[in-house]
């Protein structure tokens, strides 16, 4: 029986209003910034070794500074293995660098999709 291998995990970040007007916020500077979490985050990925699929979706929420001021998984893989690599690349990952002083006044809310594959 041939052995199947743990894919990288694919994590991309959506960012959510968070119903609050945000301040300045220059999209290229948005984009900039929510890239190099993307990067920071890819670099602290966890690759369990197990061979089960799913998708878990993080919450977080960066302050100014780069710190993790709150972390939920929003949505269960349906693996509690799967769910905790996912925080723990966010563990891994804190804290982010700080926000450019022209992107926002306060925290900023970021959806990310861990997916993870076997093949």
């Amino acid at each position: 029986m041939p052995v199947k291998e743990q894919a990288p995990q694919v994590a991309t970040l959506i960012e959510k209003s968070s119903g609050k007007a945000q301040e300045g916020g220059d999209a290229t500077l948005r984009l900039a910034y929510l890239g190099n979490l993307r990067r920071t985050l890819e670099r602290s990925r966890v690759n369990p070794r197990i061979h089960l699929a799913g998708t878990v979706l993080i919450n977080f929420t960066v302050g100014p500074s780069g710190q993790v001021l709150s972390r939920e998984v929003k949505k269960s893989s349906g693996s509690k293995v799967l769910d905790e690599a996912a925080m723990a690349a966010l563990e891994r990952a804190a804290a982010f660098p700080p926000m450019p002083h022209d992107l926002t006044q306060g925290p900023l809310e970021v959806q990310v999709p861990f997916k993870f594959v076997t093949r």
